[in-house]
């Protein structure tokens, strides 16, 4: 729940207009940067989403990848070792970063089918045209009217597909 807003908030930097230009670089890497540290403390899962948008930010020159990668780390890394220390202190446990552990029991330990499995495409012909049922027009429509739309709709779809 956190992490969506935050999503949103990294999102904003770089589809919302401003009124005093801030520099593209500088907007790309604020939203790899508040990515990365969604990622570190509220979900892992936001790395498939992160991966995509700061590759098309690298090899579409809105940020260079060495920048993405520095900003990214250190993001990353502060932000887990906060994490950390807080999780670790309230849940009277050392060393515990919650996500990791979550990535563990989903990922390496194999237990993620234990929340019930879909098959790959489930996303795309199931639980994305319901959700989307009404906006879908206008989004359509923002494909083919907004160049931003086209390029931005790369790493929502990359997201939906890896995680499927």
């Amino acid at each position: 729940m956190f992490a969506f807003l935050t999503v949103n908030i990294a999102l904003s930097f770089i589809i919302l207009p401003r009124k005093h230009e801030v520099p593209e670089e500088k907007r790309w890497l604020a939203t790899i940067d508040l990515l990365s540290m969604s990622t570190a403390i509220f979900r892992a899962e936001l790395a498939m989403f992160l991966a995509p948008l700061a590759l098309q930010a690298a090899i579409s020159r809105k940020a260079s990848l060495v920048k993405i990668i520095k900003i990214g780390a250190f993001a990353a890394s502060t932000s887990a070792v906060l994490s950390i220390l807080v999780d670790s202190y309230f849940w009277r446990q050392w060393p515990l970063w919650p996500e990791l552990s979550t990535f563990g029991f989903n990922i390496l330990k194999g237990k993620s089918a234990d929340w019930g499995t879909s098959p790959f495409h489930t996303y795309f012909t199931a639980f994305l045209p319901k959700l989307l049922l009404s906006s879908t027009p206008l989004a359509v429509l923002g494909l083919i009217v907004d160049s931003q739309t086209r390029e931005l709709i790369v790493a929502p779809i990359a997201f939906v597909t890896l995680i499927s």
